[in-house]
């Protein structure tokens, strides 16, 4: 049961990092 739990937490932080990189991205070519 933790596992149906954990695996959609893990994959929504890993969507956050990713788009944490875009904007830093978007913020060095500024």
């Amino acid at each position: 049961i933790s596992s149906d739990i954990v695996i959609p937490v893990e994959i929504e932080r890993f969507q956050n990092i990713e788009a944490g990189k875009k904007q830093l991205l978007n913020y060095q070519t500024d």
